[in-house]
């Protein structure tokens, strides 16, 4: 059976090391999946961002896992979807097939800290620096047709690290299948928030219900006892 429940917390720095002695990777060569989704297995929400979709701790979980990483992994779609700020103290990775990223949304701050890494066929690379102006960047040529573990070993290689952070989107999860080590999967409760709407087929509306319980098994199938409290206590 999982482990006895305990309360962590992420908004203190014991708590976030606490939490980390759980996430460290095992070995200096790891490559981690996250992904946030909903009971009706959507990873963006009405909004066509993960805005919509995440709750509650998800960021901070995110923030303190591309901090201990070599490199975040995304791909061109999530940058033109997402506002995606470069990191702290950790590299960036842009997979792009085309080069065209004329209309991402990067969120560049400027600090001498901060890297992104476009990596593409040489053909990608032109269009990325023509397309991305004057933003720097450091250009990771991938030959035509690489695979997921050709490109886990040429980030490896060019960042001088292999703890790898996949943060998607769907494909790039596809992509890197067959060397994922690790999946983190941040899951909206139902029913979802009024932003993404309920489940078809949830009885009544989102506002009616709260979360009473929260149960896991040895399947690490999730449980959520839900009630609306309309009728009140059962009477004993």
């Amino acid at each position: 059976m999982p482990s006895p429940a305990r309360t962590l917390s992420l908004s203190t720095e014991e708590g976030r090391d606490e939490i980390w002695e759980i996430f460290a990777p095992p070995h200096r060569q790891w490559v981690r999946a996250m992904m946030v989704t909903n009971s009706a297995d959507d990873v963006v929400g009405l909004d066509g961002t993960t805005n919509s979709l995440t709750q509650g701790a998800d960021r901070a979980l995110l923030h303190l896992l591309r901090e201990n990483c070599d490199a975040v992994v995304v791909g061109a779609q999530t940058i033109r979807r997402e506002t995606i700020p470069l990191p702290h103290t950790t590299p960036l990775v842009v997979l792009t097939t085309t080069g065209d990223l004329a209309d991402h949304r990067l969120l560049i701050r400027g600090n001498d800290t901060e890297r992104l890494i476009i990596a593409g066929t040489a053909e990608a690379l032109e269009m990325a620096a023509r397309t991305l102006g004057d933003i720097p960047f450091e250009p990771l040529a991938l030959p035509t047709g690489a695979t997921g573990s050709d490109i886990e070993a040429a980030i490896g290689s060019h960042v001088q690290g292999h703890d790898l952070l996949i943060e998607g989107g769907p494909t790039i999860w596809s992509l890197f299948s067959s060397v994922i080590d690790e999946v983190v999967v941040s899951v909206t409760p139902p029913p979802t928030d009024s932003h993404q709407g309920s489940p078809r087929w949830w009885p009544g509306g989102v506002d009616r219900w709260h979360l009473e319980a929260l149960f896991s098994d040895d399947a690490q199938m999730l449980y959520y006892l839900q009630r609306t409290g309309v009728r009140g206590v059962p009477s004993s």
